[in-house]
């Protein structure tokens, strides 16, 4: 590992907590969705895998701080930043992606939510296409026997960034919304064309919650 990078895995998860938090204080943000479907210390019963866009990934990093929650990230070294960036939100991280790691992965994320772990996981991540829903939260969910929550975070202002994924950053003072689906299912004797469904169905439920951002934050 270089000096530089080096430095960048040192310096910039620090700056982005510190940065992200001061932001996060002067959100508004409302929920959409079942309450109980929600993470939160006192949430009962199975764990969940929750599926945001990458894109909105901040807000949801933001909001559910603190809970232990794990979150998938490349192997990457881009992956690694984001990783301990996350780490200081109070969140915990399993490295690999659907190129690299893969299969150890899916095996540590569904002992994870045996034990009662949620997790989260960037269907179009870790470098796309953007929102468009890959295959690894179904073989999860299908792994594990966990339901499925996707989601969808947007706010009234930001800032978009030109990365692959078009990453938008809340701006000050802005109103955010937090819209969840109803859970799904993937049984674990799924066969290939029944996951394919699933898949489908994922994206269709997560393409109707960007459709309704506007309608949301109103």
């Amino acid at each position: 590992m270089s000096f530089k990078h080096r430095l960048l895995v040192s310096m910039v998860p620090l700056a982005a907590t510190l940065l992200l938090r001061l932001l996060g204080m002067t959100l508004r943000i409302r929920t959409v969705g079942d309450s109980s479907l929600l993470p939160n210390r006192e949430k009962q019963g199975e764990a969940v895998i929750y599926v945001p866009w990458h894109s909105r990934l901040l807000l949801g990093v933001y909001m559910y701080r603190g809970l232990g929650i794990n979150a998938m990230s490349s192997q990457s070294r881009d992956g690694e930043i984001l990783a301990r960036s996350i780490e200081w939100m109070g969140f915990s991280a399993t490295r690999g992606s659907s190129s690299r790691g893969a299969v150890g992965a899916m095996k540590t994320l569904a002992a994870l939510l045996e034990e009662g772990t949620d997790i989260i996981i960037t269907p179009d991540g870790p470098k796309g296409p953007a929102m468009k829903a890959k295959m690894g939260a179904i073989h999860l969910a299908k792994l594990s026997g966990a339901k499925i929550v996707s989601c969808n975070w947007s706010c009234s202002r930001f800032k978009e960034l030109k990365s692959w994924d078009r990453l938008r950053i809340p701006m000050p003072f802005s109103k955010c919304v937090m819209r969840f689906s109803e859970p799904v299912s993937v049984p674990s004797d799924c066969t290939k064309e029944e996951m394919q469904q699933k898949l489908e169905e994922l994206q269709a439920s997560m393409d109707r919650m960007v459709e309704t951002e506007r309608e949301d934050l109103e």
